[in-house]
């Protein structure tokens, strides 16, 4: 089973990419411990270099659901996250 989030907050939007409009997404790497605490963030792929730094400020404190193989036994995790900026008007 693949780790989910556990009451991901939203990431601060970088006030400059806000007010021009800008959206965009940030496509990071999770290692998610046993216990569901994020234990290293890489980023793959984002949109604006001020999105990555927000994500990954956020994510840090993120929970997770712990990763767990097939017989059922907690497992660390290696995942793939896209955390979304959209302006809601």
């Amino acid at each position: 089973m693949i780790p989910k989030a556990l009451n991901p907050k939203t990431p601060d939007y970088p006030e400059v990419l806000e007010d021009e409009g800008i959206e965009g997404t940030v496509t990071l790497e999770l290692l998610i411990s046993k216990e569901g605490k994020v234990l290293k963030a890489k980023v793959i792929k984002s949109d604006h270099e001020l999105f990555s730094e927000s994500a990954l400020k956020a994510v840090k404190k993120y929970k997770f659901s712990p990763g767990k193989l097939a017989d059922g036994s907690e497992t660390v995790s290696l995942i793939e996250f896209v955390v979304k900026f959209e302006i809601s008007l």
